[in-house]
């Protein structure tokens, strides 16, 4: 599952958390700490090149970083990185 706070006024991505989640007997279930943890790996990894980290957090979301943030910060980003349709506003 995807948290997406955009600034209102412009609609530029100001942070974005991730839920690791797996689908079970048909109802959305969240990830388990090893499954989270090898996505948290896969998206550290291909995110690199763009600039982006990705941290897990001890409660076993994710929160992308960008431009020397630290975690929790808000930071601007632009959205259209992210690819067509990944945000809803």
């Amino acid at each position: 599952m995807y948290f997406v706070t955009v600034e209102r006024a412009t609609g530029r991505l100001l942070r974005l958390d991730m839920t690791p989640t797996r689908i079970r007997r048909i109802q959305i279930r969240r990830a388990e700490a090893g499954e989270a943890q090898w996505l948290w790996q896969v998206l550290k990894r291909e995110s690199a090149p763009f600039g982006v980290d990705v941290v897990l957090r001890d409660d076993q979301c994710l929160q992308l970083l960008w431009g020397g943030a630290s975690l929790n910060q808000h930071v601007y980003m632009d959205p259209h990185w992210l690819g067509h349709g990944a945000i809803v506003v």
